[in-house]
């Protein structure tokens, strides 16, 4: 089994921390089904452009989102499957305690 390096716990906190926030996690978890624009991801998280923005700006700092510009609109996805499958594996922990 592996295990974390004592070296890099601040970074996996940090991760951790950055996940922690409701409104980033409501971004990943849309990201986790579908690429969006900064447009699609107020509509679906319900909240304004310049707070969208801003937990943007955290996710792709952290590697965790990446923006690829296509024409004039941007669109955001997941750097890669690791911040899918902590969220999905926390989620099913999570339902997993509800049900016990």
């Amino acid at each position: 089994m592996e295990f974390v390096e004592r070296e890099n716990i601040n970074d996996f906190a940090s991760i951790l921390n950055i996940l922690g926030d409701p409104i980033r996690l409501k971004i990943v978890v849309d990201l986790m089904d579908h690429d969006c624009s900064v447009t699609g991801l107020m509509q679906h998280v319900n909240i304004s452009q310049p707070l969208v923005s801003h937990h943007l700006r955290i996710l792709r700092d952290a590697k965790i989102v990446k923006a690829t510009k296509l024409g004039k609109q941007v669109i955001y996805s997941l750097v890669n499957e690791t911040s899918k499958n902590i969220v999905t594996l926390l989620s099913k922990e999570v339902t997993s305690n509800v049900r016990s």
